[in-house]
């Protein structure tokens, strides 16, 4: 599969998280489901971030919270320093049309402290800003996921995203762990054309097709996607 349609086919995951689960996702696996940023009113820099910390995420963006862009301010990150940088620290990435994307990036659980100068979209000075940041290490929501013989849950254990390099079929077993609730199961095929399907529904995976679960808790969100390379 294309590097093209890898990104389309996260982002189409992406959005089926904000479909399912009506919260939306600033920037990587945030908003409501992995990372919480709190932010005090009419502010651009949030106070304070909580995010999850994948050891064996396959993806970068998996570790990382967005907290503002270039159209909310701009970070002076010659100026960030992080208390505990082997916790986490702030990274700023340039897209073709230069805008700045300013993420916190998580290195492994713990606390720290990011202070920066900031500028404010629409002032001339810089003020001094500071994020308290919490991570903690992932803690998945699922118990069990099997496809006929194949059992990921093994690897699910330190990641909500595998890449599945063979054709899988079978029935399709999946069990939440204490105090989570399965909301939802959608099959992806090769052409992004997606359908329900149910637990204990046999099903077959070939190449290009991804299955996401959905589970809740209270107000909390979380998935997990297989997707067949």
């Amino acid at each position: 599969m294309s590097a093209a349609k890898s990104k389309r086919v996260l982002s189409m995951i992406i959005a089926a998280v904000f479909a399912v689960t009506g919260f939306a996702l600033v920037g990587g696996v945030n908003g409501k489901v992995f990372a919480d940023s709190y932010y005090k009113t009419g502010s651009r820099i949030p106070y304070k971030v909580e995010m999850e910390y994948f050891k064996k995420a396959p993806e970068a963006w998996m570790n990382e919270e967005m907290i503002a862009d270039s159209t909310d301010c701009t970070i002076d990150m010659a100026s960030v320093k992080s208390s505990k940088s082997k916790v986490a620290v702030l990274i700023s990435e340039t897209d073709k049309n230069g805008r700045i994307y300013y993420s916190v990036k998580a290195k492994k659980a713990g606390k720290t402290t990011l202070t920066m100068k900031v500028q404010l979209a629409g002032k001339q000075e810089y003020v001094k800003k500071t994020i308290k940041v919490t991570v903690k290490k992932y803690a998945p929501a699922v118990k069990t996921l099997k496809i006929g013989k194949t059992n990921f849950s093994k690897r699910l254990k330190s990641t909500f995203f595998i890449e599945q390099k063979k054709d899988v079929s079978g029935k399709l077993v999946v069990k939440a762990k204490n105090g989570w609730k399965i909301k939802s199961i959608e099959l992806m095929d090769n052409n992004l054309n997606t359908k329900k399907v149910k637990n204990n529904q046999k099903i077959r995976m070939t190449d290009g097709d991804s299955l996401t679960v959905y589970f809740k808790k209270g107000k909390n969100f979380k998935f997990v996607t297989i997707w067949n390379m």
